[in-house]
């Protein structure tokens, strides 16, 4: 915990750090870039990024089309992922 009894931003969020860390994970397990992820997302590559680098300003919507294009659910994304390869 942060100083003071202030909660980091990242125990607010920790379901969008998760869904980042698979995120992540699954670019490098995949091969995918970023401007593969975002255009199979039907996204920018710059709201991408930015989603990155503040995984809590995805929406519901974002994560559920990033979770399909690895056939995924949203709850799986959000989720500890054990991947088998």
């Amino acid at each position: 915990m942060a100083k003071r009894g202030r909660k980091t931003i990242e125990e607010i969020h920790p379901a969008a750090f998760l869904a980042l860390k698979n995120i992540r994970m699954l670019k490098g397990i995949y091969g995918t870039t970023d401007a593969q992820l975002a255009q199979a997302a039907g996204m920018t590559v710059r709201t991408l990024i930015n989603r990155k680098n503040a995984p809590w300003t995805f929406t519901i919507g974002e994560l559920r089309d990033i979770a399909n294009v690895w056939e995924l659910s949203v709850n799986d994304l959000m989720s500890e992922l054990r991947i088998c390869v």
